[in-house]
């Protein structure tokens, strides 16, 4: 039985699940840092983790020209990042550098998956 103004167990697994996407999303950053021999751009990946447990991250980003512009994504993958630590890893991308550089690139996570490392 629902009962209105109270969350059912799904809602709540749901909620969950939202704030731990939220947490994760808040522990990653990107950032251009240059151009990979074809041309592509290569993307600093870094993930600092909050939580008490040794942690993976996989996250997808977008990559942003200086106008706002999509110029396409990628994925990064952290594995056995600390608990208090912070990591830095390189991403290759496909997508090409604009005008052969990466000055005026924006990255942005925009999922992250975080899970405790085995």
């Amino acid at each position: 039985m629902v009962v209105f103004g109270t969350l059912s167990a799904v809602d709540e697994a749901m909620e969950e699940q939202k704030r731990a996407d939220q947490e994760a999303l808040d522990q990653v950053t990107c950032r251009a840092v240059g151009v990979d021999f074809v041309g592509d751009l290569e993307v600093e990946v870094t993930a600092r983790n909050t939580t008490s447990k040794r942690s993976d991250y996989h996250m997808e980003f977008e990559l942003l020209d200086q106008d706002g512009e999509f110029l396409g994504d990628g994925f990064g993958i952290l594995t056995n990042v600390p608990a208090g630590a912070t990591f830095t890893e390189t991403a290759l991308t496909t997508t090409d550098a604009p005008s052969g550089s990466h000055v005026g690139v924006r990255c942005n996570p925009i999922d992250v998956d975080r899970f405790a490392s085995t």
